[in-house]
C-alpha cells in the first residue's frame, strides 16, 4: 500500500509545483507588461 501512495504524493507535489511556477511566470509577465505599457505611454506623452 505504501509503495502505491508515495509516487502519487510525489506526482501531486510535482503538479502543484508546476502550477505554482506557471502562476508566478504569469504574474511576472503581467507586471512586466503593465510596466512596459506605462513607460511607453509616458514616453509618448512627452
Amino acid at each position: 500500500m505504501e509503495n502505491h501512495v508515495k509516487p502519487l504524493l510525489e506526482y501531486t507535489l510535482f503538479v502543484i509545483d508546476l502550477i505554482y511556477a506557471g502562476v508566478l511566470v504569469a504574474v511576472a509577465a503581467l507586471i512586466t507588461g503593465s510596466c512596459a505599457v506605462i513607460v511607453i505611454r509616458l514616453y509618448r506623452g512627452q
